[in-house]
């Protein structure tokens, strides 16, 4: 099962890069959000392209040390990158880059929609993080290729963009972390949607003799926070949402 999973989540991503992000409701594919392809096809070449993912995360960068968070880029840098992209040009970056933050949102929105996420947490995440952009850093379990699946494409990990402040710890491309949560999201999603099914599975009549809910054993354990924050941390991570949040 996890490997026909990880088949079909790498498929549904490679998906929602080209033609759009989709969600499942009431048992249909439903397209919510645009895809990668679309936001980046506003820009003239790649060399435009590259400085757009630059004078993102400069916008998003600001948008962080407003709140007190830092993302590795100093803000010195982001002002006068910002400063420096006028003119249609200007146009054409906020247009990207707002797809781009709206495509990152459609796969949170895909997750609240299969019960993963609470809407009221995924509405709060977007009023922090109006122009949001994946800064996901490099670890020995995230340093590795990734299959887009079109079959012939094989990613690897690019050179990072920035070191973070205060880490040794890399970010990688955001471009790159978007395909990577991307992946993740609908790994998890799909997950989660076989979870769905067992647990309608026992409301159905005759079906009880197949499954059945076992009670929870009423073990009561104290647990401290700083044992359990670092795995928190992580996942929290690896979805593209900062732990401090």
């Amino acid at each position: 099962i996890a490997k026909a999973l990880s088949g079909r989540s790498t498929y549904h991503a490679n998906e929602a890069i080209e033609h759009g992000v989709f969600s499942f409701r009431d048992g249909k594919i439903v397209k919510i959000g645009p895809s990668l392809a679309e936001a980046f096809a506003v820009l003239a070449n790649q060399e435009e392209k590259d400085d757009m993912k630059v004078w993102a995360y400069a916008r998003h960068t600001l948008d962080e040390l407003k709140a007190g968070r830092e993302t590795g880029m100093p803000k010195e840098d982001a002002d006068w990158i910002m400063a420096s992209v006028t003119g249609d040009k200007l146009a054409r970056f906020e247009k990207a880059a707002n797809l781009w933050v709206d495509f990152n949102n459609a796969l949170l929105q895909m997750w609240v929609d299969v019960g993963g996420m609470m809407q009221e947490e995924f509405d709060e995440l977007k009023k922090k993080f109006p122009n949001y952009l994946p800064l996901l850093r490099v670890r020995p379990d995230t340093v590795r290729g990734i299959q887009t699946g079109r079959g012939e494409q094989y990613m690897d990990l690019p050179s990072p963009v920035k070191k973070r402040k205060g880490s040794d710890l890399q970010i990688l491309d955001p471009e790159i972390a978007t395909i990577y949560r991307a992946v993740l999201f609908y790994q998890r999603a799909n997950q989660q949607l076989v979870a769905n099914a067992l647990v309608d599975a026992v409301k159905v009549e005759g079906m009880g003799r197949f499954i059945h809910k076992e009670p929870k054993p009423q073990v009561h354990n104290q647990v401290s926070m700083n044992r359990v924050w670092g795995q928190i941390k992580n996942n929290l991570e690896l979805m593209g949402i900062p732990a401090d949040v």
